[in-house]
């Protein structure tokens, strides 16, 4: 696997032409920064967590704002003592339009392999934060096979909190189904890709002449706001599991508590808790259930219609769902890690179980406030309330005509 990084750290604000403040998502708790720390910080930290991973190629285009010559070398060596590999790139700009990234990827043609697959990072902050390395390195090696095409795949190696809830509840149009040792596929993929995934050269070329940018000339990531796509024809890819995170945490879902994973202690990598102590192995994996399955749950309750069933149906199912995927995806992955063993997967699979369960109610009624925390205006209501009503009017014609035909 190859390392492609591509990140501009500056105090410009690059998207303030075509972004507002919650253009991605609905942000409950003001985002700023955690405790004062350096975005320059915050880039060592995140290279520092990817030397856990031996790549055959690495590749940084890193534009920094006023960096000297001294401090430019300075990183060099930060980063060739980090990687201790000969086949290493860097640069001290980035591509930042469609033109000079074309260019960039082209420029490895005659050296690289399009088929290998490449963690394509288009942040400075999101570290790599799982405690091993080897579910990750599994799920590559599944997905991209050596000796078959892997043009069109993507897999998403980010925001957990996210991917799970693709998973269950599907995203828009895409829906996903069981791949393979717990990897789910999408269904097509075609009018938007995020900047958090594995895939090749060959595809990455692909999204970048199929994006359709009109009068955008900037364009930092191949999800740069107000850039499109139409037609990508990719297959998605997801394991439910948290490879990599936000540096600080979710702040669009923070109503949930999940920004408190984070600990500066803990970076630039999660340590596995000591398997001595139960209770607290049980606490460690709780907390990860909570951190990839809540914003499911939240999807999952406000979506639902309760007319057709009760709301103590509709959590019991997501629950036994999200247990099903989760001892997969963590238990048994630790299981053939080494970290855990067989006997301590069961009780930890009981009592996690158990654990949950307990906490049902609380749990129910945090999600429902954050849904209630983040509801629109009034006015937008109104609107939401017309179009419920012109559909019961649309099924009650469809009844009346079906069951009242006139003679």
């Amino acid at each position: 696997m190859i390392l492609y990084f591509n990140s501009k750290i500056t105090a410009e604000n690059l998207t303030q032409n075509y972004a507002r403040g919650d253009y991605f998502f609905p942000i409950v708790y003001p985002k700023k920064n955690f405790n004062n720390i350096s975005k320059y910080k915050v880039l060592c930290d995140t290279l520092t967590t990817y030397s856990a991973i031996n790549f055959t190629k690495v590749i940084i285009n890193i534009e920094i704002d006023e960096i000297t010559l001294e401090e430019q070398t300075e990183f060099k060596l930060f980063v060739h003592d980090l990687f201790k590999t000969k086949n290493l790139i860097l640069f001290f700009t980035r591509p930042s339009t469609i033109k000079t990234w074309i260019s960039d990827i082209e420029s490895y043609k005659s050296e690289l392999n399009f088929n290998e697959p490449v963690l394509v990072v288009m942040n400075h902050d999101h570290p790599f934060v799982d405690y091993q390395t080897t579910t990750f390195l599994n799920c590559i090696q599944t997905i991209f096979k050596s000796d078959s095409s892997n043009r069109y795949k993507v897999f998403y190696y980010s925001h957990s909190p996210e991917v799970c809830d693709w998973v269950i509840n599907g995203r828009g149009e895409v829906s996903f189904n069981e791949f393979k040792n717990g990897i789910y596929v999408s269904s097509e993929i075609n009018y938007w890709i995020d900047s958090i995934v594995v895939m090749t050269f060959e595809t990455l070329l692909h999204i970048f002449k199929s994006a359709i940018y009109n009068d955008i000339e900037y364009i930092g990531r191949i999800d740069w706001p107000g850039v499109k796509y139409k037609k990508l024809n990719l297959k998605g890819y997801a394991f439910c599991r948290e490879f990599f995170r936000h540096y600080d945490g979710y702040n669009h879902v923070t109503g949930l508590h999940l920004f408190d994973a984070f600990k500066p202690s803990e970076l630039p990598r999660i340590a596995f808790v000591d398997t001595k102590n139960s209770e607290e192995v049980l606490d460690f994996y709780y907390h990860l259930w909570r951190i990839n399955f809540l914003l499911a749950l939240k999807t999952k309750l406000k979506k639902a219609s309760f007319w057709k069933n009760s709301k103590k149906d509709i959590l019991v199912n997501f629950l036994e769902e999200s247990f099903d995927i989760f001892e997969g995806s963590y238990l048994d992955q630790d299981v053939l890690s080494g970290l855990i063993n067989p006997a301590e997967k069961s009780f930890l699979s009981l009592s996690l179980r158990n654990r949950v369960y307990y906490f049902a109610n609380s749990i129910f009624n945090e999600v429902c406030i954050d849904i209630n925390i983040e509801k629109t205006s009034y006015q937008n209501q109104l609107v939401k309330s017309f179009k419920y009503f012109v559909g019961f009017l649309y099924y009650l014609k469809k009844i009346n005509a079906k069951y009242f035909k006139k003679d």
